[in-house]
């Protein structure tokens, strides 16, 4: 009977440091996930504010996007995979929608309106476009933090 009790007792140990590391990895994947969404927005939002401040500080800003967005694209699609095994499937498909809307949406008509910008062409729409992409970027991206914050158990319903 010793022996039987002892033997649950180590399963039951080994099962909850197996669910400690899996929290500990929820809570490091939210961490990661928000500081690489944040640095995306920011690059993304850099690149429209500075349309509309100087060509030179637009230029340097696109620059550093047009080299970086690639990369930052995948590197969210990654997190996307690793959400499909580490959250609920309400925050997994939320981020999924939202590099979706990213990658399909907004990096095109950034890309689109930022190549086509010519040297003399001023900041005509450039405001309007800044102020509605950080709008939706912060929901969006508060939104999905939010989910997740939730299922990895940081914040409460």
């Amino acid at each position: 009977m010793n022996e039987r009790r002892a033997v649950q007792r180590r399963q039951a140990e080994e099962a909850l440091a197996r669910d400690s590391k899996f929290i500990a990895a929820q809570a490091d994947f939210l961490d990661r996930l928000s500081t690489d969404l944040w640095r995306l927005a920011g690059r993304l939002l850099a690149v429209s504010y500075y349309a509309t401040q100087s060509s030179e500080q637009f230029s340097e800003a696109w620059r550093r996007y047009d080299e970086a967005s690639f990369d930052e694209l995948f590197g969210l699609r990654a997190h996307v995979s690793q959400a499909q095994r580490m959250v609920s499937d309400s925050g997994s498909e939320q981020l999924s929608d939202l590099h979706t809307w990213i990658f399909g949406e907004l990096d095109p008509a950034l890309t689109m309106k930022a190549r086509s910008m010519s040297s003399d062409a001023g900041s005509e729409g450039w405001s309007t476009f800044h102020t509605a992409t950080m709008g939706q970027l912060f929901t969006r991206i508060d939104t999905v933090l939010h989910t997740i914050a939730i299922d990895v158990g940081v914040i409460h319903r």
